[in-house]
Formats: C-alpha cells, structure tokens, sequence
C-alpha cells in the first residue's frame, strides 16, 4: 500500500483563523502538542518527528 502525502504550495501559511479552527478541531487529538508546535513553531513535518524531549525547554532556561 502506497501512502499519499498532500502537496502544498511553498510560502502558504495559515490564516490566523485557520490556525484557531486548527487548534480547536485539534484538541482532543493524541498528537494535538504536535499540531501547536507545528503551528506556533512553523515546524515541518521531519523537524517535528526528529523532536525529542531533551530537545524541549519547558522552564525557558536556555
């Protein structure tokens, strides 16, 4: 089974309220911490999945 990826233009980012339905449709989703870093971030797709949390400075010390 072949898996499609979506293709999107370069340089297209979400409106502010595309990005508030983002969040709110996303909720309740197990990777919703994945769709705000994406969103707040502008993470891609591969920088989100080579994350760990070593990586994540939740104290803002660094």
């Amino acid at each position: 089974m072949q898996v499609q990826t979506r293709r999107y233009r370069v340089g297209r980012g979400l409106s502010v309220a595309e990005g508030k339905k983002l969040l709110d449709d996303v909720r309740d989703d197990r990777l919703s911490a994945a769709y705000m870093l994406a969103l707040y971030l502008g993470l891609r797709r591969g920088e989100l999945l080579g994350l760990h949390w070593s990586d994540v400075d939740l104290d803002g010390d660094r």
